[in-house]
């Protein structure tokens, strides 16, 4: 009797491993971490294994690795192999280029990129790269994302960490895992793992995609970084930071007499706030440090005196050591920044901030000051920093507390268009009055750039409403103002069009967000700042013109208003226009109704001409 011939389990598994990827046109087909937490240092060992399967995807084979300087870093192996996983050609120490991750604006950042490249002209083709980096300072053990690339599927990737059992961890986590953990010899080791991990695209307004993104955070419940300290809860990791940022807000005595000289006679506190502020602004300037899980200890206040620069952490520090100089209390404030930051998880104390601004308590009322903006007003945070949980820094009392909303009062801009037509043209003037985001970046231009970059900025600026710009002025009448007025010349030839024998003039374009975004979503929709312009044209021309008039339009919904009226004056057009956009998060099973909102404007508007005729 014959024997049956068994295959063995190692080839079986060979032949579905190589069949699962030729599934795979290009993609990260392993993301693996591991962790070990060894006498007090964070042992961090990471491999890839990438499919390249066409010269589209030849751009994977340019590998980029981070680490600090103070990091121990060594790269394991970095291959490029065939289709049948034949060594092609490995990486030497004379291919690896590594440079500092500097900015142009920063002077100090221990960032290190090392960059190599592994590219075949046959494919498909593969690289294997691995490394390991030793942390000796640390506040995060783990920020693991599953899913690479965002533009790239993952196959397969997992995490694991190895620890001894009395070292205390907490954990936060978006997403199911796959789950084990051994014990031995007094170590713990788990383990999480992951196939095909989701990716999401990316919308306008949406939430930041790591607030949704399958992950997992780990972080030692113990600091011993810079000085000793927990991550319990936010009260002790604020703790840690006051503790970390001890007596390095003081000023030398001979700079506090000449401080108060200069400023004592102020007898008000919110005036002589004021003026500490615009002193800061007049004196120094902001070079960017990065702020991150390294990096988190301020340079001192007599460290911006003697320099005349700073980074945020630094400038603040400068800020607070001026206020303590009159005994004026005051809170340093950790901050995630940016139009569409991520929010912050409140159930999981830790590093979750990339800026400082100060806080200080008044009889009155609460200033926030951003300490890196020369150009911005007094008591303004901004776009960058409004509407978000912040960690406000209290020796034995920090906590999370909000910054103030951008209103729409904050936000409400004015235009005012004198057109002129003429049978061929459309010319006139422009006089706005912008606050919110726009008055943000014109205050920039304003302050920052060159005479040749300001001219390119506003050219595109104007060219994206249709307009081309002939001349334009700027003012700021009041640096604690957060307003800028703005007249311009004009020509607006793509909003006058013939259609055979009539002229037809279109408005200016509305500030709201076009409606196609909206449509179909798969996610959220964020809006950060709510919207709100009044909008008046007058339309004269030396002709005797008849004028054929839109009717009136007003549309009102939760998510905001739109209204505008028509009428002759001394027959010149006049048309007044009031657009708002409530800002919030709004759920996917409500934005069909934004969308029916926009839509319904959009529709009129290109619906509703005004037509001059003999």
């Amino acid at each position: 009797m014959t024997t049956p011939t068994r295959t063995p389990l190692f080839l079986i598994s060979f032949f579905l491993f190589q069949y699962a990827l030729a599934q795979v046109g290009s993609g990260i087909l392993e993301y693996n971490i591991d962790l070990e937490v060894n006498k007090g240092s964070l042992v961090e060992t990471k491999s890839y294994l990438i499919k390249i399967g066409d010269r589209e995807a030849n751009w994977l084979g340019d590998i980029s690795i981070h680490h600090q300087a103070t990091d121990k870093f060594k790269l394991i192996e970095a291959v490029l192999l065939d289709q049948s996983f034949n060594v092609v050609r490995k990486v030497k120490a004379k291919d690896v280029y590594t440079k500092n991750m500097n900015l142009t604006s920063t002077f100090f950042d221990d960032h290190l990129e090392d960059k190599f490249s592994l590219k075949h002209n046959q494919f498909p083709y593969y690289i294997k790269y691995s490394y390991r980096v030793i942390k000796r300072d640390f506040l995060f053990l783990a920020y693991w994302i599953p899913q690479y690339y965002s533009n790239v599927s993952t196959i397969s990737s997992s995490l694991s960490l190895t620890r001894p059992l009395d070292y205390e961890i907490h954990l936060d986590s978006i997403g199911e895992f796959t789950y084990s953990s051994t014990e031995a010899e007094g170590l713990i080791t788990e383990k999480w793992s992951i196939k095909h991990p989701k990716k999401i695209g990316k919308e306008d307004f949406s939430p930041p995609a790591t607030e949704s993104l399958q992950q997992i955070s780990i972080v030692p419940s113990d600091i011993n970084y810079g000085v000793k300290g927990s991550q319990a809860s936010w009260e002790d990791f604020g703790e840690w930071v006051a503790n970390l940022n001890s007596e390095l807000d003081v000023l030398p005595e001979e700079e506090i007499t000449i401080l108060r000289k200069k400023f004592g006679h102020l007898e008000n506190q919110d005036t002589l706030i004021k003026e500490l502020y615009h002193y800061l602004q007049d004196n120094t300037r902001y070079i960017n440090v990065s702020l991150d899980i390294g990096g988190m200890k301020p340079y001192p206040a007599e460290y911006v005196l003697i320099n005349k620069y700073g980074d945020c952490k630094a400038l603040t520090i400068y800020m607070k050591a001026l206020l303590n100089a009159f005994h004026i209390p005051s809170f340093y404030t950790l901050v995630e920044s940016g139009l569409n930051p991520k929010a912050i998880r409140e159930n999981f104390p830790s590093q979750q901030f990339d800026h400082v601004i100060l806080c200080v308590p008044t009889k009155s009322d609460t200033i926030w000051l951003e300490n890196t903006a020369s150009y911005l007003p007094y008591n303004y945070l901004g776009s960058f920093t409004q509407n978000r949980k912040t960690l406000l820094i209290n020796k034995g009392g920090s906590q999370l507390v909000r910054t103030p909303a951008l209103t729409h009062t904050d936000v409400h801009q004015t235009n005012n268009y004198h057109l002129t037509f003429d049978e061929d043209r459309l010319t006139g003037t422009l006089h706005s009055k912008l606050r919110g985001e726009d008055y943000e970046k014109i205050a920039y231009v304003e302050t920052n750039l060159s005479s040749q970059e300001k001219r390119k900025y506003y050219n595109k600026y104007f060219n994206n409403q249709g307009f081309e710009l002939i001349d334009l002025t700027i003012h700021q009448n009041n640096r604690s103002l957060p307003e800028v007025e703005l007249n311009a010349q004009i020509d607006l030839p793509k909003h006058l069009r013939q259609v055979g024998p009539l002229r037809i003039i279109s408005l200016p374009a509305s500030p709201m967000p076009a409606s196609e975004v909206f449509k179909n979503r798969t996610r959220p929709v964020r809006l950060m700042m709510p919207i709100d312009a009044h909008d008046k044209v007058i339309i004269d021309s030396s002709q005797n013109w008849t004028w054929k008039l839109p009717k009136d339009f007003s549309l009102i919904s939760e998510f905001g208003t739109y209204q505008i009226t028509y009428e002759l004056v001394n027959n010149s057009p006049v048309i007044n226009r009031h657009i708002s956009l409530r800002s919030g998060d709004i759920p996917i099973e409500n934005t069909g109704e934004l969308y029916t909102f926009l839509l319904e404007i959009e529709t009129y508007e290109s619906s509703a001409p005004i037509i001059p005729t003999h």
